[in-house]
């Protein structure tokens, strides 16, 4: 894609990977410290089967940085299940 149309979000990167979450991340400066988060997320990203990556093991310099999620090609969202379809521990 030639253009996000992020100029006010400079360096700014587009995620995706087929059958994941996708993610428009921008507001980085152009700096060793943020290009090591992107690129540390961009590995714990690549190794999830979905694209999400649990908050906690986000790299402290990529918090903040989220513009856009791009759910995967043919994802539907559904509506919420029943309260009695929902399975609980306890």
């Amino acid at each position: 894609m030639p253009c996000l149309f992020a100029c006010s979000s400079h360096c700014t990167a587009y995620l995706r990977s087929a059958g994941r979450m996708g993610y428009i991340l921008g507001r980085f400066t152009p700096s060793p410290p943020d290009a090591t988060a992107l690129l540390d997320y961009v590995a714990r990203y690549l190794d999830t089967p979905d694209g999400i990556v649990a908050y906690k093991h986000w790299p402290e310099g990529i918090k903040g940085h989220f513009l856009v999620r791009v759910p995967p090609d043919g994802f539907v969202w559904g509506p919420a299940p029943e309260s009695s379809d929902v399975r609980t521990t306890g």
